[in-house]
Order: C-alpha cells, then structure tokens, then sequence
C-alpha cells in the first residue's frame, strides 16, 4: 500500500512538472503585452507606453478578463496619448493673433490646423480598427462617437472659417454644428455659438466647446469600460486617479 502511495505522489508530481507554467492568454491587438504576477491575481497589461496593473484573476487564466483588460488601457491609451490636441494648437499661436478673427486667417495656423486634423484623421482610423472584447463594444462605440463629433468639430472650423471670417461663416459653422450638438444641451449651445459670432474668438469658443460637448462624451465611455471590466470581474489593482489635474503631456500609466 505504501508502496502504491509512494508511485501516485511520483506520478502527480511528474505530471505537474510536464504541465508547465500556466498558459497566458494572446493579446487581442498588436503592441499589447500580458504580463501576469506568478501566484497573484495581479497582471500588468502594456500597450506602447502605457502600462497598468489590473486583477485579472489566479491562474488558469481567463482571456477574456485579459481583453477586458486590455481595451481599457488601449481606449485610454488613444485618449491621453494618441489623439492630437486642438485646443494646443491654438495655444501655440501668437498672442498677437490668438484673440480675434486674425488667427482664423493666417495661413500657418490654417496649415497646422489641418496638419493636426490629418494626424486626427489617422488615429480615429486606428481606434476603428481595434479588435474588441463582446463585453466592451457598447464602450468602444461611444468612444468612436464622440472621436468623431470631436473630429467633424475641427473639420467643421476648417471648411467654414479658413475661407472667409465674417459674420456669414460664422452662422453657417453653427448651423453645421447644430444638427450633432444642440441637442445634447441648447442653451450652452447657443451661448458658445453667439458669443463667437460676436467676437470671432476661436481661442474662446473651441476649448469651451470641447469641454461642453467633448470631454463629458470621453468619460462617458471611459465610464462604460470600467463597467464591463468590472461587470466582468476584472479591476485595477491600484484604485485609478481621479481626472482632474491630469497631465496630458505625461506618459506612463493610465490610472
């Protein structure tokens, strides 16, 4: 008998050596590592310089907690780091031009302008083309949306306000703008659009705009992602940072 349990303690050992460390899952998008914590149930994703620790569950691991994971990294990664800055932009230009209609008509800031629409333009593509866990396609839509809302906002500056800057161009940016936004809130709509009719100050009237329209749509989905993560058992392993005072220019982890 002893014998017997001598043989079965040899053999279980034996095939627990063959088995080998547990399996990680296959990242679902280029660029991104898992890196799980042996015996925890913390694992560290990476996608390009962002990297952040998430509890992802002791092994076996499961993919699609892995996934989960990854989407909300790489969604916030494109946020933060990826998509261009307008509202830079015109930070950039001269004071001597920034508060009136003069920025609109110069010819350097119109061609940065469309420079950083087309690196907009390229990125939005990239997000588009994410592989997408099931339980976050409701978030990575609402991401999408409003990339787009903020994308048709600065081709809208462009088509209409680079031409010409009188008080025509500027009625006819709000009646293009209205359709998508007004909606969403009327009465900011109509106070940022008749202030910028009146003064023709794009240094005022686009950073409101984006953080009227805009910002609260990238929380929103931010918001969605963390649903489903957690809805999906998956969370950070260090509580995220709260939004405010968050420097953009910094990369390294998204809290």
């Amino acid at each position: 008998m002893r014998t017997i349990l001598v043989v079965s303690s040899i053999m279980l050992w034996g095939g627990a050596a063959l088995a080998g460390p547990p399996v990680v899952p296959k990242p679902l998008n280029a660029g991104v590592q898992y890196e799980p914590y042996p015996n925890t149930d913390i694992s560290q994703i990476v996608f390009m310089t962002s990297r952040q620790e998430f509890r992802t569950g002791h092994a076996p691991y499961k993919p699609l907690k892995y996934q989960v994971a990854e989407f909300v990294l790489v969604a916030e990664h494109h946020r933060k780091y990826l998509r261009p800055d307008f509202k830079a932009e015109i930070q950039l230009a001269p004071a001597r031009i920034r508060a009136g209609v003069e920025l609109m008509a110069d010819k350097n800031f119109q061609a940065k302008w469309k420079s950083v629409l087309t690196a907009y333009q390229k990125m939005l593509q990239a997000f588009r083309a994410l592989k997408v866990p099931p339980p976050c396609k409701g978030a990575f839509e609402a991401y999408r949306k409003i990339l787009e809302d903020e994308e048709f906002l600065a081709q809208t500056v462009a088509k209409r306000m680079f031409a010409a800057q009188d008080t025509r161009a500027r009625e006819l940016l709000r009646q293009d703008l209205s359709g998508r936004f007004r909606s969403r809130d009327a009465e900011w709509f109509d106070r940022l659009c008749d202030d910028f009719e009146k003064d023709g100050n794009l240094a005022n009237f686009f950073p409101r705009f984006v953080d009227q329209f805009i910002e609260p749509g990238l929380k929103n989905a931010r918001e969605l992602a963390e649903k489903a993560m957690r809805d999906n058992g998956v969370d950070y392993a260090v509580a995220a940072a709260e939004e405010d005072g968050e420097d953009k220019g910094s990369e390294g982890e998204v809290e």
